[in-house]
């Protein structure tokens, strides 16, 4: 894997999707979790 795909992927999973899951309410994971794991919309942390 190139190294900046695996930079892309840590912190679309890691930092993006996972912030979501801890701090999230249940309405932002129904709404967002599943698009994101399926690729549909992408992550991205500030």
């Amino acid at each position: 894997m190139d190294p900046s795909m695996a930079v892309f992927s840590g912190v679309h999973t890691g930092l993006a999707m996972g912030s979501i899951y801890a701090g999230g309410d249940q309405e932002q994971r129904d709404r967002w979790l599943p698009a994101m794991a399926s690729m549909e919309k992408i992550g991205a942390f500030t």
